[in-house]
């Protein structure tokens, strides 16, 4: 994910609007205010696709892998804990029990 991110911002920045800011405020004498029209196209396209990005990630999949390598027990749900730890079938409506962290939070 963080790679992710860093290439979008790499490219939306150094790739589109570096050379656009060059071009439009020294080259063609814009000045600052040249500088700053350009600045919001790339800010925009990179907000919605690294929205995209987050909207479409597995979240569950990379908690289980978090879990797997720290060595911590696999997430329970409510459903699970109401039916005596075993897994539930039906995956519609999984909700995750509160742990430690998540009761500081709230």
């Amino acid at each position: 994910m963080q790679w992710t991110v860093g290439i979008i911002n790499t490219v939306a920045l150094w790739v589109f609007t570096a050379p656009a800011v060059y071009i439009l405020a020294v080259r063609q004498g814009g000045g600052l205010e040249g500088a700053w029209s350009c600045l919001w196209p790339p800010y925009l396209i990179m907000d919605i696709l690294i929205f995209y990005k987050i909207a479409v990630f597995n979240w569950e999949d990379f908690s289980e892998q978090v879990r797997k390598r720290e060595g911590l027990e696999p997430a329970t749900t409510i459903d699970e804990e109401l039916n005596g730890g075993n897994k539930v079938k039906d995956d519609s409506d999984r909700r995750m029990v509160a742990d430690e962290t998540t009761q500081l939070l709230s």
